[in-house]
């Protein structure tokens, strides 16, 4: 399951660059962070919740009513909510294939073809053309001629 939801918030965050502009994978995937001991935390507050009203009672032999509460909160329960959950995504969820390939198709024509680095000589921002990949990991070998914007070359 928890691989599942990690490749619907890629998903997610193809979908947002594609709608917004911008690629915002830190918020959305630390957003999902939160989420997760959100829903821990209320899952347990949950249980207690259910457990008390079922009538369970700890380290003491349980009532018939108590052990079919518990089977109810254990299986039932979760299985009507996944059976919930599994229409929504079918109903709610629109990022097809089909979709996804297109996006795809799109996303070199909605990024920029220009990167912003830092000047590492007068500290001031370079807009540098396409870069080679060596260059964006090693600033040390860009070409800091003035037509970039870098002065003091």
């Amino acid at each position: 399951m928890l691989v599942f939801i990690t490749v619907i918030l890629s998903e997610v965050v193809d979908y947002s660059e594609y709608t917004l502009g911008t690629r915002n994978e830190s918020i959305l995937f630390s957003m999902q962070t939160s989420v997760v001991k959100f829903a821990g935390a209320f899952s347990g507050f949950v249980s207690g919740i259910g457990l008390t009203s079922i009538g369970y009672v700890a380290n003491q032999q349980q009532t018939p009513g108590a052990e079919n509460g518990m089977r109810i909160i254990m299986f039932l329960i979760p299985a009507i909510l996944s059976g919930l959950r599994f229409l929504i995504y079918i109903r709610g969820y629109k990022l097809t294939p089909e979709f996804n390939g297109k996006m795809r198709k799109e996303f070199p024509l909605k990024r920029s073809p220009r990167t912003i680095l830092p000047c590492a000589l007068t500290g001031s921002v370079l807009e540098a053309k396409a870069l080679p990949i060596l260059q964006i990991f090693r600033p040390e070998f860009l070409d800091y001629r003035s037509d970039y914007g870098c002065a003091g070359t």
